[in-house]
């Protein structure tokens, strides 16, 4: 178990750099949204783009569109823009896949001269993933939560902490389901044969 610990840490010390960068990235991308947010309310802007839309796609959209043009909508954009979706999604990749670099690598075969179960090499990567993806999110709505009570106006309604709970938590779904398919995939890699170069 001593060793399956150390191997979950050296993942983890191994994409800390891009864990923190991306997290950091997405925790920031929730503040600018809250400061956009705030200068479309101050300006008066929500109503503006309501009356510039024409009528029948207002009623389209029926009450999706009133609660989106608004500050809470704009803030709870953040966790279904693209932008955010593709990032997630690239670190999820990234991470699920991790024993494919190592077979490349040569470092699964250094993992395997050591007692250590066979199945540790996807259960690590499993943890990796779950932890990694957990911690960018829970940054992201950090980001939220302080950008909210820092720069967010006191005179609107924000979004419930219920709201940005379950937009989480289904982001962090979205990128589990896709680091699942990326696991399944990378679980089944093989060396690549390299032909050796033949004698002059």
């Amino acid at each position: 178990m001593r060793i399956a610990s150390l191997l979950v840490a050296h993942s983890l010390k191994r994409v800390r750099t891009l864990l923190l960068i991306t997290a950091l990235l997405l925790g920031a991308f929730q503040l600018v949204l809250i400061l956009v947010a705030g200068s479309i309310q101050n300006s008066g802007g929500f109503e503006q783009l309501a009356t510039l839309l024409p009528a029948f796609f207002r009623e389209l959209l029926g009450p999706a569109l009133a609660s989106f043009m608004s500050f809470s909508g704009i803030v709870s954009v953040g966790y279904f823009h693209l932008t955010v979706i593709g990032a997630l999604m690239a670190v999820a990749l990234t991470l699920a896949t991790i024993p494919t670099a190592e077979v490349e690598s040569g470092f699964s075969d250094f993992i395997l001269s050591r007692p250590v179960a066979r199945h540790w090499i996807i259960t690590r990567t499993i943890v990796v993933t779950v932890l990694g993806c957990a911690f960018i999110v829970a940054l992201m709505m950090a980001g939220t939560w302080g950008g909210l009570h820092a720069f967010g106006r006191r005179d609107v309604q924000w979004p419930s902490s219920r709201l940005i709970i379950s937009l989480a938590v289904n982001l962090y779904m979205l990128a589990l389901c896709w680091g699942g398919v990326a696991m399944a995939i990378a679980s089944a890699a093989r060396r690549t044969l390299i032909t050796p170069p033949a004698p002059p």
